[in-house]
């Protein structure tokens, strides 16, 4: 069954090729992609191996350019942290060497199969590497006879790269040679031809068994990473490409071997709001057409033909019509997986409550929108859910984060620090980790209110516009206020509360994203929408 709008996981999304949306971040390419559940980091290593992908699948090695947590034997990881469990630097090491041995293979499978594409070349090394490609056990991933592979690396009584020779099987992947005849062999394939390019996914989100395995799963991901940086950047496999993308929970600069060299090769999967509604209305656009619906013209806005540009928020004293991209967007992270799904849920609602069928939704018979009323209705039930995946997402990485926040039921929001010092006294849980552990999951945010319209002013200047909000009535009862959050501001929320809290043009006080409202049961102030 085809999900409306795409379905939410990149790989079994039929509409990513059609709609791909060719952002500007992608311009800048790096090989190592960090992000949250959703940003679109699967979608874009999928986008840069799309022609190498068609070519392995015409050539007989379908899926060869991509690695995920599916190749991994979750009891042999277990056998494999078992061996190893009085020494943690010797089980890097085995996962290092594991790394090397499984990205040499999948390089050695293209090799082998794209071989007549390439030209057939001649030499002896890749006569080696071709042959080497069609030997049976070197088909399969390492990760399924970790225990043989161990053995091969770590045994004294057989020093593969000592051997004057090169044995055609399975222990050829751990030799430093056969690694020396992949890269000889990339550097002479014709500039005119795609390269071997290898996609790796380690950790799964947001449904990870690997995550299970207490202890193993941060291990693999820094020797991954590590096993990259010494042997597998691009200037080092003759401008092959291995593309790693790494759950943020997961990144951590302080395991790496070269913390101070991996700055240039990673990229922050991040999103703004204009990228996000080019990439919805993409999609939007698409139903369109499924469904016969005439659209034209490059300045008629999909969303607007498909929702009222602006909903009245009923929550605050006064009822300011919001603008309704905004609305939907500040109940997401700025994740386009956040608002294909709120898009889609409103759709849904909207079939249900008014007794329609997709098409008269899509099509819009009469002039019909969808009611703001269905808007509110169904982003309020997905909040919900929403809301349970931040925690269990930031749960990951802390798992303090469950206990603080059912510290912080019925909070009155926007709220000061000894307002959350006083919740969480009774916890033994410190403040200041507190605030840090809950920005860094996506939420807590800070709102940063100017005193007069003249301070406003001052503060556009050096805040900008993008994450103001202004709200008025008939060009009365005017408030703007600004409000960030991690996934649209990297500094230190707390270094943010005190540079503006104490100055006498603005307040700053800590607000919880919208998503929390209703699950928290928060005292919400209804002077404002809170959220960008």
């Amino acid at each position: 069954m085809r999900h409306l709008f795409g379905d939410d996981n990149a790989e079994d999304d039929c509409l990513l090729s059609e709609c791909f949306l060719d952002r500007r971040s992608y311009k800048i390419p790096k090989p190592i992609i960090t992000g949250r559940w959703g940003t679109g980091k699967t979608a874009s290593i999928i986008a840069q191996c799309a022609t190498l992908a068609e070519l392995l699948k015409r050539h007989g090695a379908e899926g060869a350019w991509y690695m995920d947590e599916h190749s991994f034997d979750i009891k042999e990881i277990i056998e494999l942290k078992k061996l190893f469990s009085e020494d943690r630097y010797d089980l890097e090491v085995a996962l290092q060497g594991l790394w090397k041995a499984e990205i040499i293979r999948a390089l050695v499978i293209q090799l082998g199969a794209l071989y007549p594409y390439y030209g057939k070349p001649q030499g002896i090394h890749w006569k080696f590497i071709v042959g080497l490609s069609r030997v049976d056990r070197v088909k399969l991933p390492i990760w399924k006879s970790i225990k043989l592979a161990v053995d091969l690396i770590t045994s004294s009584s057989v020093d593969l790269n000592k051997a004057d020779e090169l044995k055609n099987d399975f222990s050829a992947i751990f030799s430093d040679k056969t690694y020396d005849l992949v890269v000889k062999c990339i550097s002479e394939i014709s500039p005119d031809k795609e390269l071997p390019k290898l996609a790796i996914e380690p950790i799964e989100t947001p449904n990870s068994p690997l995550e299970a395995q207490s202890g193993i799963a941060q291990l693999t991901i820094s020797a991954l990473l590590n096993t990259y940086k010494a042997f597998f950047t691009s200037q080092k496999i003759a401008n092959g490409e291995v593309y790693i993308t790494i759950p943020w929970h997961r990144y951590r600069k302080k395991d790496l071997n070269f913390p101070q060299k991996a700055a240039s090769h990673i990229k922050k999967m991040r999103w703004d709001e204009d990228d996000l509604r080019k990439f919805i209305n993409k999609r939007i656009e698409y139903e369109f057409k499924v469904y016969g619906r005439r659209f034209k013209g490059k300045h008629i806005d999909p969303w607007n033909t498909l929702f009222e540009p602006s909903i009245k928020n009923d929550h605050c004293h006064v009822t300011y019509p919001e603008n309704s991209f905004r609305y939907v967007l500040r109940h997401t992270h700025h994740r386009s997986r956040d608002i294909q799904r709120l898009t889609r849920k409103v759709i849904e609602t909207a079939v249900e409550k008014h007794d329609l069928e997709f098409e008269d939704v899509l099509v819009g018979r009469g002039g019909w929108k969808v009611p703001e009323t269905t808007v509110r209705e169904a982003i309020r039930n997905e909040s919900t859910i929403l809301y349970e995946e931040r925690v269990i997402e930031g749960s990951r990485r802390y798992p303090l984060l469950e206990d603080i926040v059912d510290s912080l039921y019925g909070l009155k929001v926007p709220f000061e620090y000894n307002d959350l010092k006083a919740r969480l006294a009774g916890v033994n849980i410190d403040p200041d980790e507190a605030i840090s552990i809950l920005w860094d999951c996506g939420l807590l945010g800070v709102e940063i209110t100017p005193k007069n319209e003249q301070h406003a002013v001052s503060l556009r200047s050096s805040l900008g516009t993008e994450y103001q909000r202004n709200y008025e009535v008939q060009g009365k009862n005017k408030v703007s206020r600004w409000y960030f959050f991690e996934h649209n501001y990297d500094g230190d929320p707390k270094q943010l509360m005190r540079r503006y809290q104490t100055c006498e043009e603005t307040s700053a006080m800590y607000v919880f994203h919208a998503i929390c409202f209703d699950k928290m049961m928060l005292d919400v102030t209804r002077i404002c929408p809170i959220g960008v």
